[in-house]
């Protein structure tokens, strides 16, 4: 089952469609692929989590630290 999560819209518009990409980037088909995964609303936007284990996964080996070790 997935779950959303909302998010203020700064994030989005200045850290994501801003700060990710280089100006001459910028209404490039990158950087709207990338908007692409937030839906806009009325005053913030959300991110579908298709795949919770998954997500949940990810967050659990960000937060040990093993997200960037090396083999």
């Amino acid at each position: 089952m997935s779950f959303s999560i909302i998010v203020h819209p700064s994030i989005i518009d200045i850290l994501v469609a801003d700060m990710f990409f280089h100006p001459d980037d910028y209404g490039g088909v990158t950087q709207k692929a990338a908007l692409k995964l937030f839906t806009q609303k009325e005053d913030h936007y959300e991110v579908t989590i298709a795949n919770p284990t998954q997500f949940h996964l990810v967050v659990a080996h960000i937060a040990r630290g093993d997200f960037f070790s090396t083999m």
